[in-house]
């Protein structure tokens, strides 16, 4: 990719590598990363209407870790900014579902998607792992709300 490429340009444009396997890989995640960011960002103005604390903290994290995602998937690292996108993403999903609604949230089925885009770009196997990650999640929040110790 061309360095003097202006910034939002280069945000716009998907990788190129040399294995055409890597560079299909690459696209696919370049253009989940590109329909999150925008989720994301519309997810901001939401906030105008129904703002939270803690939806607000979710929310930046999980544009600071698709900016990184971006950056390691422009650096040639397609799998570690999937492994990336996914975990972390993950993460903040369930500590935001945890503090704000558990498995009634609105960001549960979330979850799937994250689980898909594993699936997709780091394979069956690693899609799995995150399904039964989520499961386990949920199941625990579920107990959690039984027992009252979640909102």
């Amino acid at each position: 990719m061309n360095p003097n490429m202006p910034l939002w340009r280069r945000l716009f444009t998907p990788p190129v590598f040399e294995d055409e396997d890597k560079t299909r890989t690459g696209r696919t995640l370049h253009t989940i990363l590109l329909i999150m960011l925008g989720s994301t960002l519309f997810a901001y103005f939401s906030l105008i209407f129904d703002f939270a604390l803690v939806r607000l903290i979710a929310i930046s994290t999980i544009v600071v870790i698709e900016l990184v995602s971006f950056t390691i998937l422009h650096s040639g690292r397609v799998k570690q900014a999937a492994l990336t996108l996914c975990s972390l993403s993950w993460l903040v999903l369930v500590a935001a579902l945890t503090v704000t609604g558990g498995v009634d949230g609105s960001a549960m089925p979330v979850q799937v998607l994250i689980v898909l885009i594993a699936g997709l770009i780091l394979g069956g196997s690693t899609g799995l792992i995150f399904a039964g990650l989520s499961t386990l999640a949920g199941l625990g929040m579920m107990i959690a709300e039984l027992n009252g110790v979640l909102p």
